[in-house]
């Protein structure tokens, strides 16, 4: 392994914890308590446990920055973007929630987009069909691949599954109680 695709590969562990660290606080100020997991082979970032004793999974994806891609014209509309992987197309699990993270620097606070994995499964299908779809109509060919987008929308294209900004920003409420 080169010196550069280490160091790569340490800044993503490292922008991955301070992701996990972060919304790890943000549910002990909301009276949850928390434990991160840890090691190669874990299905689940961090266990939660509400007041009442209530259990319940929390997956947490992280990006380094704040970057928005695309535009009005573009497929997506402008977004934040999450690399996520065919597995999450089928992953429903009722105790199961998503929270996205963008990092931004060390003077502010990341920003934190909550969302079920219902939602998350469903709109990781559909966008990827909706992305194929357009392909083929360009005559584009898209090499079959295990790798999903989640966008979370900051300009509306009006696509039946897309997730508003407004709508996941800060939800933190949508948790267990």
């Amino acid at each position: 392994m080169s010196t550069a695709q280490s160091q790569n590969e340490n800044h993503n562990y490292f922008t991955a914890m301070a992701g996990e660290f972060y919304v790890l606080a943000q549910l002990f100020s909301r009276g949850y308590m928390g434990c991160l997991t840890y090691g190669n082979a874990k299905n689940v970032d961090i266990l939660v446990s509400t007041k009442s004793g209530k259990m319940f999974k929390m997956e947490v994806k992280t990006a380094g920055w704040e970057q928005a891609y695309g535009s009005d014209k573009t497929q997506f509309g402008k977004n934040y973007e999450w690399t996520m992987s065919q597995k999450q197309e089928v992953i429903e699990d009722k105790n199961l929630y998503y929270c996205f993270v963008i990092l931004r620097g060390i003077d502010k606070l990341p920003r934190f987009f909550i969302v079920h994995s219902k939602q998350v499964a469903q709109y990781v299908k559909d966008a990827y069909q909706y992305r194929l779809k357009l392909n083929m109509k360009e005559k584009k060919k898209l090499k079959k691949t295990d790798t999903r987008m989640l966008r979370i929308n900051l300009i509306s294209k009006l696509l039946e599954f897309e997730l508003p900004v407004k709508d996941h920003e800060n939800k933190w409420e949508i948790l267990p109680k």
